[in-house]
C-alpha cells in the first residue's frame, strides 16, 4: 500500500493541492521472521472462522451407541452409530429399498426437500467410484461397504450441511454457527443388522480424510485434531430375540442416554480421575494407519472383591495370563466403538480359561448361562495393561501408585502403563430373564487381530489425540444432561485455538455446543525440548554476551559490539 511521506509537512492539507511538492514513496516492507509468516498465513486461512468444542449426548440401542445429527436445509434428524473403525458416514435416503422402515428411529433422509443437497458427479468422487452407465439419474459416485458379521449397504456420494446434537430452543442460530458441508453416503439399499438396528446409519470416525471429525476440522468447525468418546457403565437395553416384529414393538423410539461425544477436545467436568495416556504409535504389520491401535503388554484377571474400577478397592488376588506380548498383539489390537463386543485371538484361549477357573471356581461360559445377577458379579474382572506414554503420565504426579488408571499397582517395572478394567457387568450381558451371554471372545483367528469393542470402553471418557499419537483414558459416569446441565445455552464463539496455547476456556452449551476446556498445547516430549532450548539460550546469553559487554566497557565506541535483539 502506497503512503505519502514527507518530513514536517501536513499531508492532509496537501492531498488535493495540485501544486504540492509532496513526494510519494512506497513504505519499505518490514521483513518478517519465519514464525511471523507462519502465523500470518494461518490467520489468513482462519479469518472469519470460529472454533467450537462441540458436544452431544450418546444414546444406546441394542449393543450399539449412536448420536444425533441434523442434515440439510431445513435440517432433518438422523441418528448414527459412532464407529471409530469406519471411514464413511452413511444413512438411508428417500429412495432406499428395504432400509429398515419402522425399525429405525427416524424416516429416511428426504434429500429432495433440502435446498443445499448436492449429489457428487463423476468428477468429484471422494470415497466412491464413478458409475456413468444408464441415464443421468444413476450417474454418480457409487460406494458399498461389507462388514465381518455379514451386514452390507450400498449408496451414492452426496454433500449437504450438517451439525451435531439435539437442537435446543435456539435452533436456527446454532445451526448457522456450527454447520459444515459433509460428504456422505446416501444409502439406496442395505442388509443384515443395518435393517434391524435402532440407529438410522453410521458415523465413520477413524483417521481417514473422509471421516466425520476430519471433515469438521478441515472446515474449521473444530480447532484441534482431537475428539473424545464417553460410554457410560450399567446401561442395558434388553433385546427380544424371538422375531424382528416383536423386537420392534419392544424397542423404545429413543434409547437411554449412555454417553457423550465431544468434537475438538474433551470436557474435564466429565472426569472423575486424571487422564492417563496409552500410546497409539503401534507399528503393526497389515494394520491400516487410519485405525486406532494400542499395544497390550499384559492381561490379568482380578478377584471380584477388588471392585469394578482399575484401582482395587481392597487387596485381592490378581493373576496375569502367561502369554507373551507378541501373542497378545498378533494381528494388532484395535479400538472399535462400533463393535458391541471385545475379541482376542485364540492364542490366549487356553490360558484365559485356566486362570478364569482358578478365580471363579467354574469354567468360562461359551454360551448363555442361567444365573442370577449376584452370581455374575462374582466373576473376575479382566484387566488390560496398555503400553503407556510415560512423559504424559508423569504430569499427573510423582507417585504413579496414587494415580488411578496407572499400572504401578500390578507392574512396578512399567508403572506408567495404563490399566483398563472390564468387570463382569460389561462382558456378561443379560439376554433374557435369568440368562446371561458372554460378550468377551478369546478365540478369534490370528489374522483377524483383536478388537476392544464398546463393552471394553464403558466407564471412560476416551480421548483420541491424533497428532500426538496417544489415546487418553479417564474414569467417568458419562452422563450428558446430569453432568453438563440442561439450561445453559450461552453462545460465545472464540477464535480457533493456536498451538502456542495450552488450554482454552469457553462458555457452555450442553445440548449442541459445549464450550469447555480444549486440550491443546504441546506434548510431553515437546515441552521437554522447549525447556531445554530456552535454558541453553539463557546460558549462552549470560555467559558470553553479558560477560563480553562488561569486559569491553564503553560499547558505544566498540565496532565489534554484539547486539542482542
Amino acid at each position: 500500500e502506497q503512503q505519502l511521506i514527507r518530513r514536517n509537512v501536513n499531508l492532509e492539507d496537501n492531498n488535493n493541492d495540485p501544486n504540492s511538492q509532496t513526494q510519494r514513496f512506497p513504505r519499505r516492507p518490514r521483513r518478517l521472521s519465519t514464525y511471523q509468516r507462519r502465523n500470518q498465513n494461518r490467520n489468513r486461512r482462519l479469518k472469519g472462522t470460529v472454533s467450537y468444542l462441540q458436544s452431544g449426548p450418546v444414546y444406546q440401542g441394542f449393543g450399539t451407541h449412536y448420536v444425533d445429527i441434523w442434515i440439510g436445509n431445513p435440517p432433518q434428524l438422523q441418528t448414527l452409530i459412532v464407529d471409530t473403525g469406519s471411514s464413511v458416514t452413511a444413512f438411508p435416503c428417500s429412495d432406499c429399498q428395504g432400509c429398515g422402515g419402522d425399525a429405525h428411529l427416524n424416516p429416511a433422509f428426504q434429500q429432495q426437500n433440502s435446498s443445499t443437497f448436492r449429489k457428487l458427479d463423476c468428477n468429484n468422487c471422494v470415497s466412491g467410484s464413478c458409475d456413468a452407465r444408464l441415464n443421468a439419474k444413476t450417474t454418480g459416485c457409487k460406494i458399498a461397504m461389507a462388514y465381518q458379521e455379514g451386514s452390507t449397504w450400498h449408496a451414492f456420494e452426496a454433500r449437504d450441511e450438517v451439525f451435531v446434537g439435539r437442537p435446543p430452543q435456539n435452533f436456527k442460530h446454532r445451526h448457522n454457527d456450527t454447520k459444515f458441508d459433509l460428504t456422505f453416503g446416501c444409502q439406496t439399499r442395505m442388509s443384515g443388522l443395518f435393517q434391524t438396528q435402532l440407529a438410522d446409519g453410521i458415523m465413520g470416525m477413524d483417521k481417514s480424510n473422509t471421516s466425520f471429525w476430519v471433515q469438521m476440522f478441515k472446515k474449521h468447525d473444530i480447532g484441534a485434531r482431537v475428539f473424545s468418546l464417553c460410554y457410560a457403565r450399567h446401561v442395558h437395553l434388553e433385546e427380544d430375540t424371538t422375531t424382528t416384529k416383536s423386537k420392534l414393538k419392544k424397542a423404545p423410539k429413543n434409547g437411554p442416554e449412555a454417553g457423550v461425544l465431544t468434537m475438538g477436545g474433551y470436557d474435564k467436568r466429565l472426569h472423575k480421575t486424571p487422564i492417563v495416556y496409552s500410546s497409539s504409535k503401534v507399528p503393526t504389520p497389515n494394520v491400516e494407519e487410519s485405525v486406532y491401535s494400542v499395544r497390550v503388554r499384559r492381561i490379568y484377571l482380578r478377584h471380584w472383591e477388588g471392585g469394578e474400577t482399575e484401582k482395587a478397592t481392597k487387596k485381592v488376588k490378581i493373576i496375569p495370563l502367561n502369554v507373551s506380548q507378541d501373542n497378545l498383539n498378533t494381528g494388532g489390537v484395535l479400538i472399535d466403538s462400533g463393535s458391541t463386543d471385545t475379541y482376542f485371538t485364540k492364542k490366549i484361549k487356553l490360558e484365559f480359561r485356566r486362570v478364569f477357573k482358578l478365580l471363579a471356581l467354574r469354567d468360562f461360559p461359551t454360551d448363555n448361562v442361567n444365573a442370577t445377577q449376584e452370581q455374575i458379579n462374582k466373576y473376575p474382572t479382566i484387566l488390560l495393561q496398555l503400553v503407556g506414554m510415560e512423559l504424559s503420565n508423569k504430569r499427573n504426579g510423582t507417585d504413579p501408585l496414587n494415580v488411578p488408571g496407572l499400572a504401578a499397582e500390578v507392574d512396578p517395572y512399567h508403572p506408567y502403563d495404563v490399566i483398563i478394567a472390564i468387570p463382569p457387568s460389561q462382558y456378561m450381558q443379560k439376554s433374557e430373564q435369568a440368562l446371561y451371554e458372554p460378550r468377551f471372545y478369546p478365540y478369534e483367528e490370528d489374522s483377524s487381530g483383536s478388537i476392544l469393542g464398546a463393552n471394553a470402553l464403558m466407564g471412560h471418557d476416551i480421548v483420541f489425540d491424533v497428532d500426538r499419537k496417544k489415546i487418553g483414558w479417564a474414569q467417568s459416569t458419562c452422563f450428558f444432561n446430569k453432568t453438563l446441565g440442561e439450561n445453559d445455552y450461552t453462545l460465545a464463539p472464540t477464535p480457533a485455538p493456536t498451538p502456542e496455547s495450552f488450554t482454552y476456556k469457553n462458555s457452555i452449551e450442553p445440548m449442541l455446543l459445549n464450550y469447555s476446556f480444549i486440550e491443546g498445547g504441546v506434548s510431553g516430549n515437546d515441552t521437554f525440548i522447549a525447556r531445554c532450548s530456552i535454558a541453553i539460550i539463557l546460558l549462552y546469553y549470560y555467559s558470553f554476551v553479558r560477560r563480553g559487554d562488561r569486559r569491553q566497557g564503553d560499547t558505544h565506541n566498540n565496532p565489534r559490539r554484539v547486539r542482542v535483539v
